[in-house]
């Protein structure tokens, strides 16, 4: 049994923290996933500087600051003795109690809540699959922001499965790739690194930004050809690092021919 923090309280996590009328049912909801690593939160700063940037796009303003909430999120680790292996931290913001329309309330009652779960310290190869049944929309300024609305994933995340894959890779309405179901996209090509752009339906990730700075990645549409002909791809996030993937579509993909270490983003 682990302990949640919710607008300033510790409570336990069997405890009711949303009531049904919370807009979180709308998908007004902004959030935010850290990777710890023996007690610490793995670039926090940045990952609470996306969040901020993230809330403005939805106009949420929270009473807490930056810096509060990051010693509070290691009071939270240490709160469930969680200072050795790897653990994953999440921060949500909700709309709160709102009616029943879609009009947000004249007076907001946002809601902040952190948890920490347990994670691997590795995961499986990757098998992705390119889903055809939905599209990001790449006109829409949530698909550059971390919120709710993972529907789009899930939904080619399942169709991935039933076609014998672990991870899908998503179009947007053009039909350039964007990103995994939970991870950005790098592809490599002569010696060099490219991912797509923010434009195309991009989320902005730290890692995504991490891997752009050190190893010079380009931003550049991509389509799926460029990923069926190109010397390797990898996958990153917060938790599981860069990954290669080993297969797309059912086919053998190459060892990506520019090495990157799996915790680049530990360092």
């Amino acid at each position: 049994m682990s302990t949640l923090w919710h607008n300033g309280q510790w409570i336990d996590e069997n405890e009711a923290i949303w009531s049904a009328h919370d807009r979180v049912r709308l998908g007004e909801c902004v959030f935010g996933t850290v990777l710890c690593l023996d007690g610490r939160l793995i670039r926090g700063p940045l990952h609470m500087d996306k969040l901020f940037n993230h809330l403005k796009v939805i106009d949420f303003e929270i009473p807490y600051d930056k810096e509060t909430l990051i010693e509070t999120a290691q009071t939270l680790l240490q709160k469930n003795a969680f200072t050795a292996g790897h653990h994953a931290f999440n921060i949500f913001v909700t709309g709160g109690p709102g009616g029943n329309g879609i009009r947000p309330p004249e007076t907001r009652h946002l809601q902040v809540t952190m948890r920490v779960l347990p994670c691997p310290s590795d995961f499986p190869p990757i098998h992705a699959v390119i889903a055809q049944n939905v599209r990001r929309n790449e006109g829409s300024p949530l698909s550059q922001i971390k919120c709710a609305n993972y529907g789009e994933n899930i939904i080619a995340l399942k169709e991935a499965r039933q076609r014998g894959g672990n991870e899908a890779v998503l179009l947007n309405n053009a039909g350039n790739i964007t990103c995994a179901s939970v991870a950005s996209l790098f592809i490599v090509k002569d010696g060099k690194l490219y991912t797509p752009p923010l434009s195309d339906g991009v989320q902005s990730g730290v890692t995504r930004k991490t891997l752009i700075q050190r190893y010079n990645a380009q931003e550049k549409s991509l389509t799926e050809e460029d990923l069926a002909k190109s010397d390797g791809i990898y996958l990153a996030n917060s938790l599981r690092g860069v990954k290669p993937v080993v297969s797309l579509n059912g086919q053998t993909m190459p060892e990506p021919s520019l090495t990157i270490d799996k915790d680049f983003h530990l360092e």
